[in-house]
């Protein structure tokens, strides 16, 4: 499953690094499981790319790779059977020129638990 969602988000990687005309991130670094983290079953991975010198808007960088990541979902095979996407950035940050970002494949109840925790946290960073 990893290699699909690693072809997947390279795609898309290669999208804002090639045709994009912000030329937002200039190369693919790579990616890691995190399930030894989250625990058993969650479908989650980090990825990391170097973005072009002086950017730092990770905020828009997490949008924008999650409405490419949703334009792609249909045709490429990352829908559930209620036609809703599967691949989602959870977290998205900057160190230095360096975007880091994860990406839950939401497929099974261990990743959907993931979401959801990942969700009350960041409506108590809100809160505070």
């Amino acid at each position: 499953m990893k290699h699909e969602v690693d072809a997947e988000i390279y795609k898309v990687v290669k999208y804002f690094e090639v045709e994009d005309q912000r030329e937002i991130i200039q190369s693919y670094v790579g990616s890691q499981v995190l399930s030894d983290f989250w625990g058993r079953g969650v479908m989650v991975f980090e990825y990391r790319c170097v973005v072009k010198d002086g950017y730092e808007d990770a905020d828009l960088l997490r949008s924008l790779l999650n409405q490419k990541l949703a334009e792609y979902a249909v045709p490429d095979g990352f829908v559930d059977a209620h036609e809703k996407k599967t691949l989602i950035v959870t977290d998205c940050w900057l160190n230095k020129r360096v975007l880091i970002f994860d990406v839950a494949n939401v497929v099974n109840p261990a990743t959907h638990e993931y979401l959801s925790d990942i969700d009350k946290l960041n409506e108590k960073e809100r809160e505070t």
